[in-house]
C-alpha cells in the first residue's frame, strides 16, 4: 500500500501554505494563489511533502506551530499565590521569590506539565524552558 494519504479534515482537502514557507515552490506542487500554493495535501508520516491539485474545496491556510521564545515554567502557574502584584515589577518578583517555599519537585512538576500541555492545546510546538536556579 502506498503510505502516501491525502490529509482531510472533515470535508476540507485543500489547503494553502504561504510561499516563504516553502523551500522550492515549483516542485512542491498546487497552483499560485496571491502569495500562497492552493492545493490538496499530501501527508507522508505526519509531515507535509507537497500539494496535488485543488479540489475545489474551501481553503484553510497551513501554518507551522507557534514558538514559545522564552518560557518560565518554574513560575507558570503561581499567579494566585502571589496576590496582588499589578504594575510593580519590584513588588512582583519580591511575592514570586517569597512563593518559592513552596516549590517542591511535585509542585514544580505539577505547574510545569500543566504550563506544557496548555501550550500544546493552544497551538504552540517548540519551546525555549527556561528555569531559575535561585533559592528562596
Amino acid at each position: 500500500m502506498d503510505r502516501r494519504q491525502l490529509f482531510c479534515i472533515g470535508a476540507l482537502v485543500d489547503i494553502l501554505v504561504p510561499r516563504a514557507l516553502v523551500s522550492d515552490a515549483t516542485r512542491f506542487g498546487g497552483v499560485p494563489q496571491d502569495d500562497c500554493l492552493l492545493g490538496a495535501a499530501v501527508v507522508v508520516d505526519g509531515t507535509l511533502i507537497c500539494l496535488t491539485a485543488p479540489n475545489g474545496g474551501a481553503a484553510r491556510m497551513v501554518v507551522p506551530h507557534l514558538v514559545e521564545a522564552h518560557c518560565h515554567l518554574d513560575k507558570s502557574h503561581t499567579i494566585g499565590r502571589l496576590g496582588p502584584v499589578g504594575g510593580d515589577l519590584k513588588h512582583a518578583i519580591s511575592r514570586q521569590h517569597a512563593d518559592k517555599i513552596h516549590w517542591d519537585e511535585n509542585d514544580l512538576r505539577a505547574r510545569a506539565t500543566r504550563g506544557i500541555n496548555e501550550a500544546r492545546q493552544n497551538g504552540c510546538g517548540p519551546k525555549r524552558r527556561q528555569a531559575c536556579n535561585s533559592r528562596p
